[in-house]
């Protein structure tokens, strides 16, 4: 309560509209590496979150990626849009891919613009084909790019978040 107060947020809404959560290796490989008992059992996540809308990501041998979202405000259509442009990115960040990408919806949080990829504005086709032309010319430049979407997509673990949490409580709450 302490925390909507000083973020003026009405109480009536979600503190935040979008949660993106990154984590590599999963909860059930890490565990499982511990051997052991460990070894066989099998774990999962259950969210039950309270905002609009929620990315959860997990890497490994294959990306999973799961939104969980209030259907008062979006249509399973638009959903299954983002679904894709958030997989792609995130895809490609986890491989060390740079990303050129549309700066709308949650795309920003993901891609920065100069850390690992590219934003374009949306309807823009110049700029997407300069931001194409600066990555195809510039290979020390696309190798550089592609280090640091890999370290970018390292920040949305959810050690990561996690620390970031307790980190603005301890702020706020002094």
């Amino acid at each position: 309560s302490q925390i909507r107060r000083w973020s003026k947020v009405p109480a009536t809404g979600p503190l935040f509209e979008t949660m993106v959560n990154f984590q590599d290796p999963t909860w059930e490989a890490a565990l499982q590496a511990l051997g052991g008992r460990w070894t066989g059992r099998r774990f999962g996540i259950r969210s039950q979150p309270n905002q609009p809308l929620v990315v959860d990501a997990y890497g490994g041998p294959a990306l999973v990626i799961k939104l969980l979202y209030d259907r008062r405000r979006f249509s399973d259509e638009a959903i299954g849009r983002l679904a894709g442009h958030y997989r792609t990115a995130l895809e490609a960040m986890a491989f060390g891919i740079p990303v050129i990408a549309s700066n709308t919806g949650g795309l920003p949080e993901i891609v920065q613009a100069g850390s690992g990829g590219w934003l374009v504005p949306p309807g823009d086709p110049a700029a997407l084909a300069r931001a194409i032309a600066a990555a195809a010319s510039d290979s020390q430049l696309l190798e550089e790019q592609g280090r640091q979407a890999y370290g970018r997509a390292k920040l949305f673990s959810v050690d990561r978040m996690a620390e970031q949490t307790e980190a603005f409580y301890q702020r706020v709450l002094g």
